[in-house]
């Protein structure tokens, strides 16, 4: 994509300067992202928004939580927090969970989406615990996405590239 952009200006082409890259270019990208979300404030004012909150471990066991806000123009990513040295409880998810509605306005936000809540205490109740994830991961989390990812994350591994079709 890039080399086919490059080529509509042809080989005549003068790339910017790095001088411009770091300053006046990524000012201007700066300014246009704080426009946006300044478009996604107002609707969170207007018509509120969801709070969804996302764990997960990598291949490397770095631990890192997300918070995301919805609303009816998207998903915008609002932190990231490294959590492998922290304990997960409760209390700890919901001092960040508070903290970010703080930032965006308690009277903005409509629901907060707790399908990370289940993953650390319902192990006392396994089945309740099955469902209450599947139902709170039904509209606005991203939980059932991530279900997918890990699914798929095998696909293209050396032992599934070396099976052939029999001809």
């Amino acid at each position: 994509m890039f080399v086919e952009a490059l080529g509509r200006y042809g080989p005549g082409y003068t790339p910017p300067s790095q001088y411009q890259l770091r300053e006046t270019l990524l000012k201007a990208e700066v300014q246009r992202t704080k426009e946006t979300l300044k478009k996604q404030e107002e609707e969170w004012k207007a018509n509120g928004c969801s709070v969804m909150t996302d764990a997960w471990t990598d291949g490397k066991k770095r631990s890192i939580m997300n918070l995301c806000v919805n609303c009816k123009l998207g998903t915008t990513f609002l932190s990231s927090k490294d959590t492998k040295d922290d304990s997960h409880t409760g209390q700890y998810i919901f001092e960040y969970v508070d903290g970010c509605i703080g930032e965006i306005g308690e009277e903005n936000v409509v629901q907060v989406v707790p399908v990370s809540w289940w993953d650390f205490y319902g192990n006392e109740t396994p089945h309740l615990k099955f469902m209450a994830k599947r139902i709170l991961g039904l509209t606005t989390s991203s939980s059932g996405c991530e279900r997918n990812w890990s699914t798929f994350e095998g696909i293209h591994t050396k032992k599934r590239n070396r099976l052939d079709t029999t001809r």
